[in-house]
């Protein structure tokens, strides 16, 4: 999860980042039994268990892995804000597209002329789409930028 955080970002493999963890006990202790390894292959400065009912700490992306929720800091790093902003743009430009795909895919007109194949290519093309979308989506929330 550091790794994929890093690679989304752009943020050096050298810098160091903390992470916060929001996990059942059992789940923390076998995290912690393995800090070693975390800290060298996520290059993570600080591991720290959250409560169950913490808030997502302010300036962190988060990632949610069924019971267990990662936390990383990127704050200082990144500005979250111009993150959102670029999300909301990519969102709303991936909204456009789809609706232009589905307006195609109303015209009757073009129902009654159009070969089957390109029909099915443009139905494809929606659902790619709607999940593009919403993976920007889970993007945008996982960023706690208040």
């Amino acid at each position: 999860s550091v790794r994929a955080v890093r690679a989304r970002f752009r943020i050096s493999p050298h810098e160091p980042l903390a992470v916060s963890v929001r996990a059942s006990e059992a789940d923390w202790d076998a995290l912690a039994s393995q800090l070693d390894f975390v800290e060298s292959v996520g290059r993570v400065s600080r591991l720290e268990q959250l409560s169950q009912d913490a808030p997502q700490p302010t300036g962190s992306v988060g990632e949610v892995f069924g019971a267990l929720s990662l936390f990383v800091h990127v704050g200082d790093i990144v500005d979250l804000e111009a993150e959102a902003a670029r999300l909301q743009k990519q969102i709303d430009k991936t909204q456009k597209e789809c609706a232009g795909v589905e307006r195609t895919l109303a015209n009757e007109g073009f129902l009654a002329k159009a070969d089957p194949a390109v029909i099915a290519e443009k139905r494809t093309k929606v659902e790619e789409l709607k999940a593009t979308e919403a993976r920007l989506r889970e993007q945008l929330e996982g960023l706690s930028r208040d």
